[in-house]
């Protein structure tokens, strides 16, 4: 590979760095759901869901675990043999 090629691949197409804004990923994904509701989020083979229904499924997970006790930054680890 030729200096100008590996320039390119390594460090030109990786020049990838962005601001994010300091909140957290189910607040980014709320705001998108406020922003897009009926704007598809996820395409799995013939089936696909907008936003407003993977936040409804995503509530229901989060109620669900909440039912079980587990909390924000408690860490749960469960080990199947």
């Amino acid at each position: 590979m030729q200096e100008k090629e590996r320039q390119q691949i390594l460090f030109d197409w990786n020049a990838t760095q962005a601001e994010f804004p300091d909140i957290c990923v189910h607040q980014l994904f709320e705001q998108q759901v406020s922003e897009q509701r009926d704007a598809i989020a996820l395409i799995e083979g013939e089936q696909s869901l907008t936003y407003g229904e993977l936040n409804v499924r995503a509530n229901y997970v989060a109620h669900h675990l909440l039912s079980l006790g587990i909390r924000a930054r408690l860490r749960k680890w469960n080990f199947c043999q």
